[in-house]
């Protein structure tokens, strides 16, 4: 389940490609400077976020600080806007995510 005051405030969601099997991709939310991620399977079955989160959302993507406008993943870079600023990370199949 979504932590309670998460459902007022959603900054930003997005699906996460993963880059080493359709199986494990993710969902994540990002909201107040927080982050939740989510097995996208478990997700509709109702699981809650995986046991590492909520993460301080700069914790995992760097320089994503202040209000999140949009977030999305094309498959190959994960894109971040915030107001005028657009971040990129690169995530390679171990889901080690770096800002390029």
């Amino acid at each position: 389940p979504l932590p309670g005051f998460c459902h007022a405030s959603i900054e930003a969601a997005f699906y996460f490609y993963s880059r080493a099997s359709p199986s494990e991709d993710k969902i994540y939310i990002m909201t107040n400077g927080y982050l939740w991620r989510y097995g996208a399977k478990s997700f509709i079955g109702g699981s809650g976020p995986d046991k590492t989160y909520p993460k301080r959302t700069a914790e995992v993507f760097t320089q994503a600080t202040g209000v999140i406008d949009a977030a999305f993943d094309t498959g190959k870079t994960i894109f971040i806007i915030i107001g005028e600023r657009v971040l990129q990370y690169s995530v390679d199949k171990f889901y080690g995510i770096e800002q390029i």
